[in-house]
C-alpha cells in the first residue's frame, strides 16, 4: 500500500526538520532562538520546538509529492503486482483532534487499512 500526505506544504517542512531535504544551504531546521539545529529525526523525541529556515522559491516547487505517489503505483504495477491503494496519513490521524466526526472518519479509514493488511 501507499501511505500519503494530503497536506503537501507540512509534508515538505517535515522532511526539513527531519533533515532528509537536498538543499541544506537555504533550508534547515532551527531552534526558536534561530541557532540551527542538528537533531534531524531526534527532534521528534526532545521537548524543544524545532522550526525551519526555508528558501521561500523551495516552497513553490511543492506538488512534486504527487508525483512521487504515482511513480511508486507504476513500478508495482510494471514490476506484476496489483495496484496498492493509498492510504491518507491525515485522515489515519483525524481522531487526535477530539472531534466526533473527525474520529468516525478516521475510524473508517483505520477499518479499510487494516482489512486490506
Amino acid at each position: 500500500f501507499v501511505l500519503a500526505r494530503a497536506n503537501n506544504v507540512d509534508r515538505t517542512l517535515c522532511i526539513i526538520r527531519d533533515c532528509w531535504n537536498r538543499n541544506k544551504k537555504s533550508n534547515y531546521p532551527v531552534f526558536r532562538n534561530g541557532s540551527r539545529a542538528h537533531v534531524c529525526f531526534k527532534r521528534r523525541s526532545i521537548s524543544e520546538h524545532v522550526q525551519i529556515n526555508v528558501d521561500p522559491q523551495y516552497i513553490r516547487k511543492i506538488p512534486f509529492a504527487l508525483h512521487f505517489e504515482k511513480q511508486y503505483k507504476e513500478k508495482v504495477v510494471k514490476y506484476g503486482f496489483a495496484q496498492p491503494p493509498t492510504f491518507v496519513y491525515e485522515a489515519l490521524t483525524m481522531y487526535q483532534t477530539g472531534d466526533k466526526q473527525q474520529f468516525e472518519i478516521s475510524v473508517r479509514h483505520w477499518e479499510r487499512l487494516v482489512t486490506y493488511l
